[in-house]
């Protein structure tokens, strides 16, 4: 139903052969406590994958890792073959992120927030006008897209946050407590 027509940036995106992400032995130290030690995990083209565990056990440090956001002390960490320490712009700009806390602009619309998202990640502006129509549409936002974000449930919220994620066409998405506040249909 989405469709990216924008020509590819990187050629490495289309080119993983075996895994899509993969990580050996990261490590990630906050002063003198081991947020994440060790962890190795790899996953495949077409894979969902999930870490689980308790308050504290390293899951957003480790999908800050992932996403070029928090540095990797120690370890190897890939994503389309792209090596996120040396170049985790390029990573970045093939991914689609969503943090624990939605960060959306309250003081503009569903639309602005998509557009604006949209632009600010290199779209032009018909690319973002189309991409932010689409979207729109594949979130099931559209009868929303003139409300102030303010007005909006937490789950509404949260379902934007997602689409937002979706504006560049990512290759992988990272979601960080992608559930929170969704009515059990939306999840």
């Amino acid at each position: 139903v989405i469709e990216e027509s924008q020509p590819n940036r990187h050629p490495q995106r289309n080119a993983v052969i075996g895994s899509l992400i993969q990580a050996k032995n990261l490590y990630r130290k906050y002063k003198n406590i081991a947020a994440v030690d060790g962890i190795t995990f790899h996953v495949e083209p077409g894979e969902t994958y999930g870490l689980l565990g308790p308050n504290g056990a390293g899951k957003t440090t480790t999908m800050r890792m992932l996403s070029g956001l928090t540095p990797v002390d120690s370890g190897t960490l890939t994503v389309a073959g792209i090596d996120v320490v040396q170049d985790s712009r390029s990573v970045r700009e093939i991914m689609g992120v969503v943090t624990q806390h939605d960060g959306l602009d309250t003081g503009l619309t569903v639309y602005q927030n998509l557009f604006l998202y949209g632009f600010l990640i290199g779209l032009s502006k018909s690319r973002a006008q189309k991409r932010t129509h689409e979207v729109l549409e594949f979130f099931n936002l559209r009868d929303r897209s003139g409300a102030n974000v303010y007005e909006l449930s937490g789950g509404m919220k949260r379902r934007l946050a997602i689409a937002r994620s979706m504006m560049g066409s990512p290759t992988v998405i990272v979601l960080d407590e992608p559930s929170t506040g969704l009515d059990p249909q939306s999840r």
